[in-house]
């Protein structure tokens, strides 16, 4: 960036925020609709995993096999937040820097496939 970007300005960190906020709400109600998740699916041919609560049996299981049913739902996550921000969020112009650092931050590869 530029010294006479707007985002570096106090106005445009303030705007970066809201921003920012308004992206993860975004994500944060897309993964909660049914809808965005058969589009999800459809697009990326990645399944939701089921969020059911587990017996104590499924879980001793699944630690005897050394599966983690969380690392599947944390790739889903991932993945679905990657989708999310490039079918509905707009183009790389709306995404802020701080909403660039969080999806750089992301795991790079997605075990949820």
């Amino acid at each position: 960036m530029s010294e006479h970007d707007p985002r570096t300005t106090p106005q445009g960190s303030l705007l970066d925020n809201i921003q920012t906020a308004a992206w993860r709400g975004l994500v944060d109600y897309l993964i909660g609709e049914p809808w965005a998740q058969q589009q999800f699916t459809a697009d990326t041919g990645i399944a939701v995993p089921s969020a059911r609560p587990r017996s104590p049996l499924d879980a001793a299981i699944d630690q005897a096999c050394g599966f983690d049913p969380n690392a599947k739902m944390e790739a889903f996550v991932v993945a679905f937040t990657r989708w999310a921000t490039e079918a509905h969020w707009g183009g790389e112009a709306e995404i802020t820097p701080t909403i660039r650092g969080i999806l750089d931050s992301l795991p790079k590869a997605s075990a949820a496939a």
